[in-house]
């Protein structure tokens, strides 16, 4: 009996102290598994704001591409558009100096029109010149026979 009591009391004793080492041991696993979380949140976090940076700069880099094309289209823009208003110019220029060809060209034909006509007056006036005059030289002719 006493020894029953003896295991009684020890365990009675020694009851709470395993009850008190299991809890213990759930405190340090619950522990060690919250800090495998924090890790992983940690890893996760930090990926998340590496590539969060990766994308600001990249669109950074967009960004500045995106100024020099503009910069350049506003470029040719400009040339573009006084390319073209030298080309407008130098059509009105062509312009009138065809139109001054034209009237040119419509005075030369009225000239050439008239000499023509005076050409014609000519040639008709010569060919009855010569049979007048040569009459009058057959007359001589027939003299000196």
């Amino acid at each position: 009996m006493k020894k029953l009591i003896l295991v009684l009391i020890s365990q009675a004793l020694f009851l709470p102290a395993c009850l008190d080492t299991r809890d213990s041991v759930k405190e340090v696993e619950e522990k060690q598994q919250l800090q495998k979380q924090v890790g992983s949140l940690q890893r996760s976090t930090a990926d998340v704001n590496s590539k969060f940076q990766e994308t600001e700069e990249s669109i950074s880099k967009l960004s500045a591409r995106v100024d020099v094309i503009d910069n350049k289209n506003n470029k040719n823009e400009e040339k573009t558009e006084k390319s073209l208003v030298q080309r407008d110019q130098k059509i009105k220029e062509l312009g009138e100096k065809l139109a001054v060809h034209q009237e040119v060209m419509t005075k030369m034909d009225g000239q050439i029109l008239a000499l023509q006509n005076q050409i014609t007056q000519l040639t008709e006036e010569m060919k009855k010149a010569p049979v007048a005059s040569a009459k009058s030289e057959g007359g001589e002719k027939g003299e000196y026979k």
